[in-house]
């Protein structure tokens, strides 16, 4: 008689579909995430929270307190994505002719 452990693990593992090294690796990762969709539905929803907060504090202090937000915007520019600076200085760039960005 199988064990509710053994039961459980029967369920969750994904069929091997080759024999070679690369689908070996995606079963057991698959394996690996089966067994764990719960944490790992936890953690996504604390991160998605987490940038949300975040959001909300920086648009907050660009309110509340330009100076503080002054200073969060330098300390974080090295952070940046190429596409953020772009999209920054392509509008920078708009303000400063007196046009406006096509739609």
């Amino acid at each position: 008689m199988p064990t509710k452990d053994s039961a459980e693990k029967s369920e969750n593992e994904v069929p091997s579909q080759g024999s070679n090294v690369q689908d070996g690796f995606a079963t057991d990762t698959l394996n690996l995430i089966a067994g764990h969709k719960g944490k790992l539905a936890v953690g996504a929803a604390a991160a998605l929270g987490l940038m949300i907060l975040y959001h909300w504090r920086e648009k907050s202090l660009a309110e509340e307190d330009p100076q503080a937000y002054a200073q969060l915007k330098k300390f974080t520019a090295p952070f940046k994505s190429a596409d953020e600076v772009e999209q920054e200085e392509f509008e920078r760039r708009m303000r400063e002719q007196g046009t406006h960005p096509p739609i």
